[in-house]
C-alpha cells in the first residue's frame, strides 16, 4: 500500500508545486495589495479554490485508474482491491490534511504581512475575548471536520463508479443508474449522519455568534466526525469488495 501511495503522490508533485508558488505569490500580493480588508477575501477564494481543485484531482485519481488503461496497470500489481482503494482513501485524507495545513499558514502569513509577526499572537478577536492561536485552532477543527465529510462525499462517488464499472459492467442506462445509486448513498449518508445528534438529543444554537472554545467546537462537531469516519469505512469495504470480486476491467 505504501508504494501505492507513494506512486499517486509522485504523480501530482509538479501540481502541489505549482499551487504552493501560485497561492504565496497571491497572498504577498493581496496583503500588501489591499491590507486587511482583502484578508477575509483572500481566504474565502483560497478556500473555494482548495476544495474544487481537491474534489476534482481526488475523483480523476480513482476514476482514472478505473476507466482508462493507463490504470489498468494497477491491478496488474499483486495488490487486492481492498489495498488499491484504501490507498486511494489514505491518499486523498493526506492530500485533504496538507491542504488544510497549508491554507491555516497561509491566512497566518497573510495576517502576519497585515499586522506584523510580533503582533501576531497578542490580537484578540470578539473584543479580545479569544487570541488568535485559539481562533486558528477552532478553524482547524472545523476544517477537519469538512475534509472528513468531504471524503465521505468522495467516497460515494467512488462506490458509484465501482458499482457502474462492476456490478452495472453489462447492464443499459448504467451511467444513469449509478447516479441514481450515488444520489441514494448520499440519502443514506445523510440520514446515517443524523443518528448521533438524535439519539444524543444534541442541541446547536446557529444563531450564537461567538466563536466557542476548541474544546466546545471538538464536542459540537465529535459525533458527526465518529460517524462519518465509520461511513468511509463502510464505502470503502464496499468499493474494496466490489474492486475485489466483481470488476470487469
Amino acid at each position: 500500500m505504501l508504494n501505492l501511495i507513494k506512486y499517486e503522490f509522485i504523480k501530482k508533485y509538479r501540481m502541489f508545486i505549482a499551487v504552493i508558488v501560485t497561492t504565496i505569490l497571491a497572498s504577498v500580493f493581496m496583503s500588501s495589495k489591499f491590507g486587511e480588508s482583502g484578508l477575509p477575501v483572500f481566504a474565502i477564494i483560497l478556500s473555494i479554490g482548495l476544495f474544487i481543485l481537491y474534489a476534482v484531482d481526488v475523483v480523476q485519481m480513482y476514476s482514472q485508474d478505473i476507466n482508462r488503461k493507463t490504470g489498468y496497470m494497477i491491478f496488474m500489481t499483486p495488490n487486492s482491491g481492498y489495498t488499491v482503494v484504501g490507498s486511494k482513501v489514505i491518499t486523498a485524507l493526506l492530500e485533504g490534511l496538507g491542504m488544510l495545513i497549508f491554507f491555516i499558514l497561509i491566512v497566518t502569513l497573510n495576517s502576519a504581512i497585515i499586522y506584523g509577526p510580533s503582533n501576531l499572537l497578542e490580537m484578540g478577536f470578539l473584543n479580545g475575548g479569544l487570541a488568535f492561536n485559539k481562533v486558528m485552532l477552532n478553524i482547524f477543527i472545523v476544517l477537519t471536520a469538512v475534509l472528513l465529510f468531504a471524503i465521505q462525499f468522495l467516497l460515494t462517488i467512488y462506490s458509484s463508479i465501482t458499482i457502474r464499472k462492476s456490478v452495472l459492467a453489462n447492464v443499459k442506462l448504467k451511467g444513469l443508474i449509478s447516479f441514481g445509486i450515488f444520489i441514494l448513498l448520499n440519502y443514506i449518508v445523510g440520514k446515517a449522519s443524523d443518528i448521533p445528534y438524535n439519539v444524543l438529543d444534541y442541541s446547536v444554537d446557529i444563531t450564537v455568534i461567538n466563536i466557542p472554545m476548541a474544546s466546545e467546537t471538538l464536542k459540537m462537531l465529535a459525533p458527526a466526525m465518529i460517524t462519518s469516519i465509520i461511513i468511509c469505512g463502510l464505502l470503502t469495504f464496499l468499493s474494496g469488495y466490489l474492486l475485489e470480486k466483481k470488476i470487469n476491467l
